[in-house]
């Protein structure tokens, strides 16, 4: 029953991971590097593109689950982990760390995130809790993650204030990675 309930989780997860990944990171990077005074708007875009597919990735799983699955626990787990779709937009700090070779900082967050993430699973593990609370443990790490790239994206000399979406550039993004 474990394995597959592990599956079907993995398999909501990665069916719709396209919509929030595709295929614009490296585009972003050399935008970067080519306009470095436009960061602000790129970044922001970026993220806010990434946004939007998290929203779409998040209603078309749960949606598909709520049909197809009976188990209210697996359906819930579903929903869970749809955090990771939204915690994937703030991969897009880990462009800007490429772009200002500080590649340091990506590390340090998942480092830190993974570190107190695998606490969390051990201490699950020895106390016997069911595996609705490892989705928890996994949506924790995705979580820890995405506010410490943002706060070290502030600690570099940037303000997340300053971000700002930009349609066209967006529009560009899309255009530039299908």
């Amino acid at each position: 029953l474990f394995i597959v309930k592990y599956m079907v989780r993995r398999f909501f997860r990665g069916m719709f991971f396209f919509l929030i990944e595709i295929g614009f990171m490296q585009i972003l990077v050399k935008e970067l590097i080519n306009k470095p005074d436009k960061s602000n708007v790129l970044i922001g875009s970026s993220i806010g593109l990434k946004f939007i597919g998290a929203i779409s990735s998040t209603i078309l799983s749960n949606t598909l689950a709520f049909f197809l699955i009976d188990d209210l626990i697996i359906r819930r787990m579903v929903l869970i982990l749809s955090i990771h779709f939204f915690a994937l937009s703030f991969d897009t700090f880990n462009s800007f760390f490429q772009f200002k070779v500080k590649e340091k900082f990506r590390i340090v967050s998942h480092t830190i995130s993974f570190t107190i993430s695998s606490f969390v699973k051990v201490y699950l593990i020895l106390n016997n809790f069911p595996l609705e609370y490892f989705a928890y443990s996994y949506a924790l790490d995705f979580i820890i993650s995405s506010i410490l790239k943002a706060y070290l994206y502030s600690k570099t000399g940037n303000s997340l204030l300053k971000l700002k979406i930009d349609f066209t550039i967006i529009k560009y993004l899309v255009l530039s990675s299908w």
